[in-house]
């Protein structure tokens, strides 16, 4: 092809115009490449890093475009040269750089016209340099609006590349992932709910990075001479738990819970066994950083009697075969999240009804009363000095103001409503004495009703009404003590 290419243009242009009619071709095509360039520059960008670096580097090849004229120009010198086939070597690399240059304006007319994202995402797929993976992806992440096929698949080349970096511990690369989880986390707050909750995949992946770091955290915690790579992880991990908390924040602002709630429990059951040495079990740290961000949400999630009723499992709430079962742990880390956070609450609690604890109290333990379990509660966690009943009557009690709400048979409603009512009753010293069980001793009961038949509140109606309330409690639950050591 070569050679008759040769022959048609030293027929048509002669042999001593051949060289310049060559180089006029070039300077065309660079004349227009130039032009072109410039506009591609000129417009407005989605993505201004990355796309950038994709004219750059995978449309216009900067890199190998002087290479490209190179091969148009260079050769031309040698036009003249002693040797019989020099000028058929010249046309051969002047077409070689022709066609490259080609190539490249056919490269910028698809950027201007065609589909873009199938060029961005193949820039990132073999992206590899340091500095321009790290911008790229910076870009991406922090762009709004995102078409959400668009958002997955450039999810799916993020989750490779980090998987790639985590893949091996070599600290360099671990870094890399470190920044790029942080810039996804940064810019979380731009991604659409359906990405982030809904589509199979993003909330998955996440949840499996959470784990796999979560096993190398705690495999280098204890050796001494890995503890920088120890740092690392912890970093890693710290940032995975920010991620998995803005899902779950967005997931109860959102009516569209019900998928993180199955992905959620999908997760911790698949690994809700996973242990570090016996010591460090991955279910106390999924649930911690589940129940920090549940807690302070439930009660303003607009699905809120969706998620109680239909979405949170019903093995994660805290009842008394939930607690005995032995294939049941969560059930068990359920109440001492809970414990831990209304501990706190409890103890700076004000005049100001607190209608979160009320909730949270009355919906994750569905069995018991929740007005004896509101004071049973009070009564423990209340800080006292040297009478702990007076300072119980005498504090803030600020929730368990509420029953549940049923719906009964006019026909047989005060029946059932008392059969309810002494079952809840029964559920709540069930539990009361399974968790707390050397605070309600008959011994402790007995002093207890003791102390509360020694005070007097005449003038102050609500004191007076609390110790009234308190020991008809005990005096209740010392009755059910008795008659369950009776019944056995």
């Amino acid at each position: 092809m070569i050679h008759i290419l040769q022959y048609i243009l030293m027929s048509v242009c002669g042999d001593n115009n051949l060289p310049t009619i060559l180089l006029g071709i070039v300077v065309a095509c660079l004349t227009i490449l130039i032009s072109i360039a410039v506009a591609i520059f000129s417009e407005k960008k989605e993505f201004e890093a990355l796309d950038r670096n994709v004219i750059l580097d995978h449309v216009i090849k900067a890199k190998y475009l002087l290479f490209f004229l190179g091969l148009t120009f260079f050769p031309l010198f040698f036009w003249n040269g002693p040797l019989p086939c020099t000028r058929l070597l010249v046309l051969i690399c002047w077409f070689v750089g022709l066609v490259l240059i080609l190539k490249v304006l056919n490269g910028c007319y698809h950027w201007m016209k065609g589909n873009k994202f199938q060029l961005r995402f193949s820039y990132l797929s073999k992206l590899q340099n340091r500095e321009d993976i790290e911008e790229a992806w910076r870009s991406v992440w922090q762009t709004e609006k995102i078409n959400i096929q668009n958002e997955q698949q450039f999810f799916n080349i993020f989750h490779t590349a980090v998987g790639s970096c985590l893949e091996n511990n070599n600290q360099n690369n671990l870094v890399i992932a470190s920044k790029l989880l942080n810039d996804f986390n940064s810019f979380i707050d731009k991604r659409s709910t359906e990405f982030l909750i809904l589509l199979n995949g993003t909330l998955d992946k996440i949840l499996q990075w959470h784990f796999e770091i979560w096993g190398k955290e705690y495999e280098y915690l204890s050796q001494e001479d890995k503890l920088e790579t120890w740092a690392i992880y912890n970093e890693l991990s710290r940032i995975i738990d920010s991620i998995i908390q803005k899902i779950e924040l967005r997931a109860l602002k959102s009516t569209k819970s019900f998928s993180f709630f199955k992905k959620f429990e999908n997760h911790a059951e698949q690994y809700k066994n996973e242990q570090h040495k016996n010591e460090y079990k991955y279910a106390d740290s999924l649930f911690d950083i589940f129940y920090q961000v549940y807690f302070e949400n439930i009660y303003g999630a607009p699905s809120r009697y969706n998620i109680w009723e239909h979405y949170f499992p019903d093995e994660w709430k805290v009842t008394k075969n939930n607690l005995k079962n032995p294939k049941n742990i969560i059930a068990a880390i359920s109440l001492n999240k809970f414990l831990d956070w209304a501990r706190d609450r409890i103890w700076e609690a004000s005049n100001e009804k607190d209608f979160l604890l009320e909730d949270i109290s009355t919906n994750l333990f569905p069995e018991v009363d929740p007005t004896l379990w509101a004071k049973i509660l009070i009564f423990i966690y209340t800080p006292y000095g040297d009478d702990r009943l007076s300072t119980v009557v005498e504090k803030s009690w600020n929730f368990g103001l509420f029953g549940r709400v049923k719906v009964y048979n006019k026909e047989h409603q005060k029946d059932e409503i008392e059969r309810d009512k002494k079952n809840e009753e029964i559920n709540t010293f069930d539990l009361a004495v399974l968790v707390f069980g050397k605070q309600f001793s008959k011994i402790n009961l007995k002093s207890y009703i003791h102390s509360l038949e020694q005070l007097s509140y005449p003038k102050q109606p609500a004191e007076e009404s609390k110790r009234l309330q308190l020991l008809h409690l005990f005096q209740n639950m010392l009755k059910y003590l008795h008659n369950s050591d009776s019944s056995t």
